[in-house]
C-alpha cells in the first residue's frame, strides 16, 4: 500500500502485534527515534511511527502549513490500516497536539477513536509550548539536538527548515468547527519535571479537553524528558495499555472520511 508506506515507512511487532500504537514526532523530529526506542517493548504491541513529509526518506516532500489538513490527509490514507486492530496514539511535544488533533477529527467523522492517547510534554493547543520570542538555538537546546547537528553548518542547514516548518505548523492550529473537549476517550498525561519549556501548569490544562486516565506522570528530567526515562516509559504505556491487549475484537470503520 503505497499511502502506508510514506506515512509509516517501518514498524515494529507487525506480525504478533495486537494493537497499533502510531507515535508522532516533536517539531523537528523524524520516525526513527521510535523504531529505536521502543525496540524493546512489549511484543503485543505494534509501533507505528508516523513520518511527516520534508524529514528523513521523505525530505523531497513539502512541509505541510496546516495542521488540519495534515490530520485529513493521514486520516484519508490510513483509515483502513488504522481500524484493522485497536489503536493507540503517543505523541511528544508536536506530537501530542497532532495526537489530540487526530481524535478531534475521528470524532468528527463518526469514526472509531483510540483505546488510549499519550499527550507528552505537550500543552493544548490554545497554550502552545513554544514561545514566540525563543531563538531557535534555545529550541534546539531544549530538544536535546545532537551534537554532531548543533556543530555541523551542513546538517543545520538541513535541520533548521524542518524545525521552522514544524513551528509554522504548530501556530496553524484551529478549533473551529472541532469538538473542542474529548471526553469519551482516556488520556495520559506525561511531562519532565524541569521542562523549562512546559511548565506543570500547562500539563494540567488538559483537563479543560479531555479525560484523564490517571494523574499526570512526571519524570526526572526536562523537555526530552523521553531519552533518559526509556524503560519507565515503556513501562508505563504498556500497563496502560494491558487491557486493550487482553480484550478481544477488533474495528470497523463507521464510515469514510
Amino acid at each position: 500500500m503505497k499511502s502506508l508506506r510514506k506515512w509509516i515507512p517501518n514498524r515494529l511487532n507487525s506480525e504478533e502485534g495486537k494493537i497499533r500504537l502510531f507515535c508522532f514526532p516533536w517539531a523537528g523530529g523524524g520516525a526513527n527515534f521510535y523504531l529505536t526506542y521502543f525496540k524493546l517493548i512489549n511484543p503485543n504491541i505494534e509501533v507505528c511511527p508516523i513520518q511527516l513529509p520534508g524529514r528523513e526518506n521523505l525530505y523531497h516532500l513539502p512541509f505541510y502549513k496546516d495542521i488540519d489538513t495534515l490530520c485529513q490527509d493521514l486520516l484519508y490514507d490510513l483509515q483502513e490500516f488504522m481500524f484493522e486492530k485497536q489503536f493507540a496514539f503517543f505523541g511528544h511535544s508536536m506530537g501530542g497536539v497532532i495526537s489530540y488533533k487526530l481524535v478531534q477529527h475521528l470524532k468528527k467523522n463518526g469514526l472509531h477513536t483510540p483505546e488510549h492517547v499519550f499527550i507528552s510534554a505537550s500543552a493544548p493547543p490554545s497554550q502552545s509550548s513554544i514561545d514566540r520570542e525563543e531563538s531557535l538555538e534555545d529550541l534546539l537546546i531544549a530538544n536535546d539536538t545532537d551534537q554532531e547537528i548543533m556543530e555541523n553548518s551542513e546538517l543545520l542547514e538541513i535541520y533548521l527548515p524542518i524545525l521552522k516548518a514544524d513551528l509554522a505548523l504548530l501556530m496553524s492550529i484551529s478549533d473551529v468547527k472541532l469538538p473542542s473537549i474529548v471526553d469519551s476517550v482516556p488520556f495520559t498525561v506525561m511531562g519532565g519535571k524541569s521542562d523549562k519549556l512546559l511548565p506543570y501548569q500547562s500539563l494540567e490544562s488538559w483537563g479543560t479537553r479531555v479525560n484523564f486516565k490517571r494523574n499526570i506522570i512526571l519524570y526526572d528530567g526536562g523537555h526530552m524528558y523521553i531519552k533518559h526515562n526509556q524503560s519507565r516509559v515503556i513501562e508505563d504505556i504498556e500497563m496502560m495499555l494491558m487491557p486493550t491487549i487482553n480484550s478481544k475484537g477488533g474495528h470497523s470503520p463507521v464510515c469514510s472520511i
